[in-house]
């Protein structure tokens, strides 16, 4: 964590020697032997990074150098007389050790690379190191956080961070590449969210679903790549990536179109699934979020503000074992799915699209950017009727004809239904939804 902290802040002299001392003063000390360096690197007993080590590789301007083979403390003084730049203590001559290197000024050193390692002893076994290196390795956070270096089991953090114009410029891009329809897409402001206790939900049900499908079967593949996936698969992580990504759980980057105070309120809070009475509108393929590849789809839920602009998240998704269908309208997509042992719904209207992926819980799902656009000349598609649905009700105890009764739909709604002329308790009504 030091060193990503270091990457992400800089070096602190006010901090050097405070775990080991100071042999030249208090300063930032490097070497040329990574094995001198990697006697002060730590991992992290029980946490995330135990058993793995970090090194950085830094450019330095030593300058014009103090010399010396012998341990001397007020080197550091000598510097802060101008007489001198830095400090190379040459151990190597004097005790065939090696040589450090010190800078008395954060200003003369930049920490271009962070390596991660594992240690490999000559007493391990071909197993255990062919287990380190076989897995693709992912920090426990996404390296262009701000809060990369920040252990989010042991300290909270909300932070709704405006990203750069780099972020900016490569998330038009995708959005470009992810938008089929007329018109054009201007990405006017980007915030990314990094909120702890979302993302520790996020990671227990992907720890969880990874678990699931390591026991029992493998999750279905896609038989077309998802967009984001096809356009970032060849970037670095230096802004937004698809690499720490798992996709033998088919975790992928999803959109999702909202309002400007939803987008805020999930930002914040998470999603919210709505259930029962508080679901406002039918869910064509079952309750649950629904996100989309194609940026087109998910504008048709991202309702305008008083300004004009659209608002919508970037999302990252689990989807685990899809339950797909081809179906037009299949508002019992998600007792399908949980009959089938599914972990998510993706819907590809009669083979056609645009695909939906459709997800039970809010654990499924992190919001990661909110995106403000500017839509011009884009005429909205027509609006998709769902197709009525039949199914069964029965007409419980102590209800009478000419009442109200509350019957709870296969997409989680709840309705009431008006018990007719004859009817009876325990009888079947056929209801069109």
């Amino acid at each position: 964590r030091a060193a990503l902290s270091i990457a992400q802040n800089d070096f602190s002299i006010d901090l050097a020697g405070s775990n080991t001392g100071t042999m030249y003063g208090r300063g930032a000390y490097l070497a040329e032997h990574c094995t001198k360096a990697d006697e002060y690197a730590v991992d992290e007993p029980g946490g995330y990074y135990e058993g793995v080590y970090a090194l950085l590789l830094c450019r330095v301007c030593l300058g014009k150098f103090y010399y010396t083979k012998v341990r001397d403390q007020e080197a550091g003084a000598k510097v802060k007389s101008g007489e001198f730049d830095s400090t190379v203590g040459d151990r190597l001559a004097a005790a065939d050790t090696f040589r450090e290197f010190v800078v008395y000024d954060a200003d003369q050193i930049y920490p271009e690379y962070v390596v991660l390692y594992s240690r490999v002893h000559a007493k391990d076994s071909k197993e255990h190191i062919e287990r380190l290196t076989k897995v693709p390795y992912h920090l426990q956070l996404p390296v262009y956080w701000m809060n990369c270096h920040v252990d989010p089991v042991k300290k909270d953090f909300h932070d709704q961070v405006v990203v750069g114009k780099h972020t900016v410029a490569t998330l038009q891009s995708l959005v470009d590449f992810c938008f089929k329809g007329a018109g054009s897409i201007k990405v006017l402001r980007a915030t990314r969210v990094e909120n702890s206790s979302v993302w520790r939900k996020y990671v227990d049900r992907k720890k969880l679903i990874q678990t699931q499908l390591s026991h029992g079967h493998r999750a279905g593949h896609l038989e077309h790549q998802i967009l984001t996936k096809e356009f970032l698969r060849e970037r670095g992580e230096e802004s937004i990536s698809v690499r720490d990504l798992q996709e033998e759980i088919n975790e992928h980057l999803l959109w999702h179109g909202t309002s400007k105070a939803a987008a805020q309120k999930i930002a914040k809070d998470d999603f919210h699934i709505p259930t029962g009475k508080d679901m406002k509108h039918a869910a064509r393929f079952g309750n649950g979020a629904y996100l989309a590849e194609e940026v087109e789809k998910s504008l048709t839920y991202a309702e305008p503000d008083p300004d004009g602009i659209r608002w919508v998240l970037l999302c990252r998704t689990i989807g685990g074992d899809f339950y797909y269908t081809e179906e037009h309208t299949r508002i019992d997509a998600n007792q399908l799915r949980d009959q089938a042992g599914k972990h998510s719904v993706l819907a590809n209207p009669e083979g056609k699209g645009p695909r939906e992926f459709i997800v039970p819980t809010s654990e499924q799902v992190y919001p990661e950017f909110i995106l403000e656009l500017k839509v011009e000349n884009w005429t909205r598609p027509d609006p998709v009727y769902m197709k009525r649905t039949k199914m069964q009700i029965e007409v419980p105890h102590g209800v009478t004809p000419g009442a109200m009764m509350l019957a709870r739909l296969p997409d989680g709604r709840e309705v009431q239904v008006q018990v007719p002329v004859g009817a009876r308790p325990g009888m079947k009504l056929e209801i069109e939804v």
